[in-house]
């Protein structure tokens, strides 16, 4: 029978779309199954070979599982804000809405045409306001929860795209969109806190059942360490500050830690007053204010600091000081009494004063601000300190002290917030003996700090100007040589042993990782190692190997054997080991001494424990006009908590784009928006005055962090989904997308539905209980498919030569699913060839057809079957391939026989599956079951296997799976190949293991 393809695809196509048979029933009892895919990004290129991959591979699955029952949702939409689209509409001068519309037409029709099971009705954009209104929505509970903050930071600038980036978004140093040039621009950003989120994004990651290799890059990009951070006193004395002490509730000066504090600052040349506050039991806030400033005289030298309910009288104070202090130093500090662990009645500090605070005036007076939380506090719960310090954008620690709420008469981190100095982190504190030096990134702010003390500063500005031109990448090189500049006049304090250290600036050091600051222990770390070489530094071995010396170098020896040879330069050893030249670790294994450690610097109150993470805050900010525009406006009068800007309320969402002709990113860095003034201006929905937008739009991964969940609602204009709806179908039982997206959209996505959760938003912790990834579609000779390189295909002529099954049978059989593949012509043309095979089948229906067609059939129901399940098409599309070869070399098949083939073929190639099953059977395929098998009538009846003489194969046997060893042994005799072997030899062993093995040993 002729195959045309053309008729075919256009007959079935519209009868699916006309009985809207992949429509999902809401209303079903059925077990659900919700089945998705990386929606797209209509760009003006249309589907590329690799989009079909992915959709043909969950849409065999989605189909399997309507066969088997489920109430399948299968659904699709359009990630479609983003820059690719902003440029090609101001490139053709052009709206963005316009271009993205065009798009989208052609990207819907051709995944109609490849016969997709995609829900339609359900059908989602990103650019939508109906659907960024939930976007502009889901910020805002952000914003709410303190999680989104506008901070001042260094960039990531693409100057071609002119657009700040995520540190996500440069690969190798350059823009992953466009693979221009970055560069650090200074600019305030909103971020949004997922970093709050790192210990359960990878700690979840054993709730699910992701590919391990897709497990392994969020792991690896959270980048999770555990260590300490170790202090390093500066050199000299604090005379040159003046200390204010502001005691807690029902103490005075001599309470708590104050006397012992005021001892070792006097014999670091420093003074500490400590004023008791009047009426310290039944305290009115604003006098004891008012008594501070009666009592005190305050400077730029002034470091405030204050134990518990002092802090709430600092932050009272500093708003009405004429005079910007040094440092505020908050310890323990509550913010809201009714909300104290304990649940004691306080009436007393109800009524103290209002509990509100002047957020931004408190920030303008102090140089710097550091919150310090006990992490055993009794009395003021964790998340009081940590939303203060969040509030005030400080710095924020969590220590253990030594009687709870820093209530003992010594508490040494106290003394070692106050005293000038420099933290690091390490994961190697074992090696704390081996430290000869202290390396601070460019970057550091204790730079400007000291810059009255740093003798050489001309040549460290310079340094740091040449390390502003260099990417992250670049400064990690391994491979170049380590650079930096001392910091004469600068030296710290060992803190075990007291010896006077050196402080350089390196570029080597990065500010985005752990405090920006590091100990350097040459002897044990191979970047070290190079520096110290460079600049003549000491370099002390602290960890001794377990080594044999040869002449050529160092043998590791493991268990008291050698393994294979590896040389290494004896100065710098890596490796495991045992403490030397360490006093008390002296003897110990790397891991015991780590921990001892720690618990040395946290009982003498110069370092602590530390978890670090290589994520940082996202960048939320994006300077351009196609995204969701950030439902903020900023108002003098309001919302001092969060420096003036105040939330659009829900009423007034979705906040829609300006209808504008021009949108050009600007080269200052402003968004676009910024020049709108009639959009900018407006008024504040608190109090009613003028207020203007913020003017910064969401990055575009924004709307597909929560596109998931849409789906499930998709048109609801009352929420972003019926929570009846949601606990139906989420979380997402199987999701596929690009390896390219694992480390972006997937964590992004995670966190975003992780904090929904935590609001009460969604049912699920996690959003999608599988992840699978696929391979990139390549070009023929195994390179990227690119237009410069004229070699990209197109899946549009695929389809209009071969038709649509063909292609989705290319995409499934052309490799391993999850490796790349490059495309190949002559496969097309061979499953083309497969199903004008399987259109003569009908022409081949007999009443009797032999057992090793029925076997085959219930072989290939099982195959298939299974390999669906583990992705492994390609082997499932030979199935069927192996299957029709086996009807024409059998003489033909039952009609039963035949139609139970057409709804194993369906889910692959759906289209000419129900042109067969018409001729056959009633109704589709597509709604029949899925075949069952017999599994005695699957398995084989005869089995063919090598004959081995002496270890090697000599010949072949054809044996009953059944056959006895006699039966083997006799029908290898018979073959003349082994027979060649056998001749003139004494046997001296044979051995058959059924199904497996046939073997001779002779002599």
């Amino acid at each position: 029978m002729k195959y045309n393809h053309k008729d075919i695809d256009a007959k079935w196509q519209k009868r699916w779309m006309s009985e809207g048979v992949f429509t999902m029933d809401d209303a079903s009892e059925k077990e659900k199954f919700y089945c998705l895919v990386e929606f797209p990004y209509p760009s003006g290129a249309g589907l590329h070979m690799g989009h079909p991959r992915s959709y043909t591979a969950l849409d065999v699955l989605s189909r399997k599982r309507r066969m088997e029952g489920y109430n399948v949702l299968y659904p699709i939409g359009w990630d479609a804000f983003g820059l690719p689209t902003e440029n090609y509409a101001i490139k053709t001068g052009r709206k963005p809405q316009e271009v993205t519309t065009e798009n989208i037409n052609t990207f819907r029709r051709q995944l109609q045409s490849l016969g997709i099971s995609f829900d339609w009705s359900r059908e989602v954009n990103t650019t939508d306001p109906a659907y960024y209104k939930w976007t502009q929505w889901m910020f805002l509970e952000f914003f709410k929860a303190g999680m989104a903050y506008k901070k001042a930071m260094a960039i990531n600038w693409c100057v071609r795209c002119k657009i700040g980036l995520a540190n996500e978004e440069v690969v190798n140093g350059v823009c992953e969109r466009c693979g221009g040039e970055v560069e650090k621009r200074d600019k305030e950003q909103w971020m949004i806190a997922i970093t709050r989120y790192a210990d359960r994004l990878i700690d979840d990651l054993k709730t699910v059942d992701y590919l391990p290799k897709i497990a392994k890059q969020q792991e690896d990009w959270i980048g999770r360490s555990e260590g300490a951070e170790v202090t390093f006193a500066l050199e000299g004395d604090v005379s040159e500050y003046n200390f204010l002490g502001l005691h807690a509730f029902c103490d005075d000066s001599t309470s708590a830690f104050w006397p012992w504090l005021q001892k070792e600052l006097s014999t670091r040349g420093g003074t500490l007053t400590v004023l008791d506050l009047p009426n310290s039991s039944e305290p009115t806030i604003a006098k004891q204010v008012q008594y501070i400033r009666e009592n005190y005289t305050f400077n730029e030298k002034t470091i405030i600091l204050t134990h518990s309910l002092g802090g709430v009288a600092a932050m009272k104070l500093l708003p009405e000081l004429d005079q910007s202090i040094k440092k505020l130093i908050l310890i323990a500090p509550p913010t809201n009494p009714s909300r104290f662990m304990d649940k004691k009645p306080r009436p007393a500090l109800d009524a103290c004063c209002d509990w509100s605070f002047d957020y931004q005036a408190i920030k303008d007076k102090a140089g710097s601000i550091i919150v310090i939380a006990d992490e055993q506090d009794h009395i003021v719960p964790l998340s009081q300190p940590k939303q203060l310090a969040d509030q005030l954008h400080a710095e924020f620690f969590i220590f253990k002290s030594n009687t709870p709420h820093f209530n003992a008469v010594e508490e040494p981190v106290v003394l070692r917030s106050i005293l000038p100095h420099v933290t690091v982190f390490t994961t190697r504190p074992d090696t704390l003996f081996g430290a000869t030096y202290v390396v601070l990134a460019p970057e550091h702010p204790l730079i400007a700090e000291l810059a009255n003390r740093i003798q050489n500063k001309k040549d460290v500005e310079a340094y740091q100007q040449v390390t502003k031109e260099k990417t992250e990448i670049e400064r990690g090189d391994a491979t170049k040589e380590k650079t930096g500049v001392m910091l004469k006049g600068v030296q710290v304090i060992h803190p075990v042993t007291g010896e006077v250290l050196p402080v350089w600036v390196a570029d080597y050091v990065l500010m985005s990782y752990g405090t920006g600051a590091i100990m350097a222990v040459p002897a044990h770390d191979v970047r070290d190692y190079q520096f110290a070489k460079t600049y003549g530094l000491p370099i002390h071995q602290v960890i001794e190997a377990p080594i044999v010396s040869v002449p050529s170098g160092i043998v590791h020896q493991t268990a008291g054997q050698l393994t294979e040879p590896i040389v290494v330069d004896v100065a710098c050893y890596t490796g495991e080991g045992v403490c030397v030249n360490s006093d008390f670790l002296n003897g110990l294994e790397i891991e015991a001494a780590k921990a001892k450690m720690i618990e040395w610097l946290e009982k003498e109150g110069k370092g602590v424990r530390k978890i670090n993470y290589r994520l940082r805050d996202w960048v939320f900010s994006r300077q351009r006009y196609w995204g969701e525009p950030i439902p903020l406006v900023h108002c003098d009068t309001c919302s001092p908590e969060t420096d003036g800007w105040v939330a659009v309320p829900i009423e007034q969402l979705p906040v829609t784009l300006p209808d504008v002709e021009k949108y050009e990113p600007t080269d200052s860095g402003e968004s676009p928006l910024a020049t709108i003034t009639d959009w900018v201006n407006t008024t504040c929905p608190e109090c009613g005055g003028p207020a203007t937008r913020e003017t910064d739009t969401m990055p575009n991964w924004a709307g597909s962090s929560w596109y998931f969940l849409r789906y499930v609602d998709a048109h609801n204009p009352d929420a972003f989904a019926d929570p009846q709806k949601l606990k139906r179908w989420m979380p997402v039982d199987w999701y596929n997308g690009g390896m390219e997206h694992t480390t972006l959209h997937l964590l992004y996505s995670r966190f975003w539905n992780k904090f929904l959760f935590d609001r009460g938003h969604v049912p699920t912790s996690e959003p999608y209980a599988k992840r699978t990834s696929h391979g990139l579609i390549l070009a023929e000779d195994g390179t990227k498919m690119s237009k410069s390189k004229g070699n990209v295909v197109n899946p549009d002529e695929l389809v209009e030569q071969f038709g649509a099954d063909a292609l989705r049978l290319l995409e499934l059989f052309i490799g391993p699913f999850a490796e790349p593949a490059p495309y190949s012509h002559a496969g097309m043309v061979g499953t083309r060839r497969f199903l004008e095979k399987v259109m003569d089948l009908p022409g081949k229906v007999v009443e009797t057809e032999s057992e090793e067609v029925t076997r085959a059939l219930h072989q290939l129901i099982q195959k298939v079957g299974e390999d669906i399940e583990t992705q492994g098409y390609n082997t499932a599309v030979s199935a069927l391939m192996i299957f029709v070869n086996a009807v024409g070399d059998g003489g033909g098949l039952t009609r039963q026989t035949l139609q139970a083939f057409a709804c194993v073929l369906s889910p692959f190639a759906p289209h000419i599956a129900e042109e067969v099953w018409s001729q056959v059977g009633d109704g589709l395929a597509m709604q029949q079951p899925w075949p069952a098998f017999d599994a005695e009538l699957a398995k084989d009846v005869v089995v063919t296997l090598g004959v081995q003489v002496n270890g090697k194969v000599r010949g072949q046997v054809t044996l009953a799976v059944d056959a006895t060893e006699a039966q083997a042994r006799a029908a290898a005799e018979a073959d003349e190949h082994v027979q060649t072997y056998l001749q003139g030899k004494t046997v001296k062993k044979f051995v058959y293991v059924p199904g497996r093995i046939v073997s001779f040993v002779v002599v």
